[in-house]
């Protein structure tokens, strides 16, 4: 026998304007019921039709189809907590089942958490919107009227499909009818990620960065929206960095919404605030935190929170700041969630000057061909962005690479004697390996080049090309 997917709804939220259209929820039924079956998932999904005034006729079929149903999805709305007939159909639900372990919440429209029902307050629901905080205004992935207005429709409806698959999967009388749905791969260290709340320009950054996170198996926190309510979100903030080995934060024009109450700040604001106390509190846990380059901040307190991070002056020494296109931030994300003996790469840091930035890119490709991550200068950034990216890449990289060759003598062992100087300090300093890679133009003195900073086997000459030896070399 077919297990059988039970929707409760409001009918109203599946008005239509015109016969020919498909209601919200009717809709919301056709594309679950399609992604189910492209699984290979053998499973019913019934919801009552009828047009009857629910609020007097909830029969026997009814209490029937409810009990018998294996998931119950709850289509939560503001208007189906009015109606008697939703609330009855999950209580029923709720109490044949001794829980809402096999309940599916599903947020149509902005609901409170205090407004919901009691029995699926603490669940985490799938949300067909996008609520604008700043703004107060609502989004809805499906209009309902015949039009998907947002991207994330369908891979919302995958996420509520991976949910269903999960729980069948766990129901004795039936485990093995149905397959359980492939599970990502898992970090292997284990890391928990808090992925910070954004603001509404960036919500298309948030949601590819929150897709590759649950892609690869990491977890998310915190996996409830924030509470409007300043101390109640600065609650919210800090118990979830507690329980996160990294922060995301993706900043855009705006500072986000601001919780209500008397002194609060920015939601953005807030959790780079409150991250940072975290690192201080734990060597361990660090900030990523990525900026476009193309944002204009809106607002003054915004915009200096912006100038300052790209100045590097409210930077940690163990921030990463990313300015790159979001692919490559992803990159960064992922390379920072893979532990080192696991992946054998090293993070590296190719330091030159803009004459011989081709040279360094050709560098870069064989180094990533051999399954490394690389950085190189900020040379199209300002000087004080330039400087703090410079501070960056030396705190984050494993081993810097000087270039040597449209460069001046002078300035190699420039950048020798800074590499000393700040290793030599050694308290709560990242130490960085150092080499020197002569490239062409060739000169007897560059091929004889020796420092008193650098151990004559560290300095690696690719003046006959980028061969596998010269790699080789590098990466000892």
């Amino acid at each position: 026998m077919q297990p059988e997917i039970f929707i409760s709804y409001a009918h109203l939220d599946n008005e239509k304007i015109e016969d020919e259209q498909t209601g919200w929820v009717s809709h919301f039924d056709q594309a679950l019921t399609l992604e189910l079956r492209a699984r290979g998932l053998d499973v019913k999904v019934w919801k009552d039709n009828r047009d009857l005034d629910p609020d007097d006729f909830f029969d026997k079929e009814i209490i029937a189809r409810v009990e018998g149903s294996k998931v119950l999805i709850s289509v939560l709305s503001p208007r189906y907590v009015k109606q008697p007939y939703c609330l009855k159909e999950l209580d029923t639900f709720v109490t044949t089942n001794d829980g809402a372990e096999r309940v599916c919440k599903v947020l149509k429209r902005d609901l409170p958490t205090d407004e919901q029902p009691e029995s699926v307050r603490g669940k985490t629901g799938f949300r067909f919107y996008f609520f604008n905080r700043e703004t107060k205004e609502e989004i809805p992935l499906y209009d309902g009227y015949g039009a998907i207005i947002e991207r994330d429709y369908w891979p919302t409806i995958r996420r509520v499909a991976t949910s269903i698959q999960k729980r069948l999967a766990t129901i004795p009388q039936i485990e093995d009818e149905i397959a359980k749905p492939a599970e990502p791969q898992a970090s292997e260290n284990g890391m928990t990620v808090f992925l910070a709340a954004t603001s509404f320009d960036r919500k298309e950054d948030f949601a590819k960065v929150r897709d590759e996170l649950e892609a690869t198996g990491h977890k998310i926190v915190p996996d409830q929206e924030l509470p409007h309510g300043a101390e109640a979100a600065q609650r919210a903030i800090v118990a979830a960095l507690a329980q996160a080995d990294i922060s995301v934060h993706i900043l855009g024009a705006t500072g986000g919404f601001t919780p209500d109450g008397p002194g609060a700040i920015p939601i953005t604001h807030l959790q780079l605030q409150k991250a940072a106390e975290r690192v201080d509190g734990e060597s361990r846990f660090r900030r990523l935190i990525w900026l476009p380059r193309n944002v204009q901040a809106e607002g003054e307190s915004h915009s200096k929170v912006i100038d300052d991070l790209a100045k590097g002056a409210t930077l940690l020494p163990s921030d990463e700041f990313v300015r790159e296109p979001i692919e490559n931030f992803k990159t960064i994300l992922m390379d920072e969630l893979t532990p080192e003996e696991a992946s054998g790469k090293e993070r590296f840091y190719l330091l030159c000057e803009p004459q011989d930035e081709t040279k360094a890119l050709d560098l870069r490709d064989a180094l990533m061909d051999a399954g490394h991550a690389v950085e190189l200068p900020a040379f199209d950034a300002g000087e004080d962005e330039k400087d703090a990216e410079h501070r960056r890449c030396l705190e984050s990289c494993d081993r810097c690479i000087i270039v040597y060759g449209e460069a001046s003598e002078r300035w190699v062992k420039a950048g020798l004697d800074e590499i000393a100087a700040r290793n030599s300090d050694a308290k709560g300093v990242h130490l960085v390996s150092t080499f020197v890679c002569l490239m062409q133009p060739a000169s007897e003195r560059k091929q004889r080049f020796r420092d008193p900073h650098i151990a004559d086997e560290r300095v690696v000459s690719a003046l006959d090309g980028l061969g596998p030896d010269m790699v080789r070399r590098l990466t000892l």
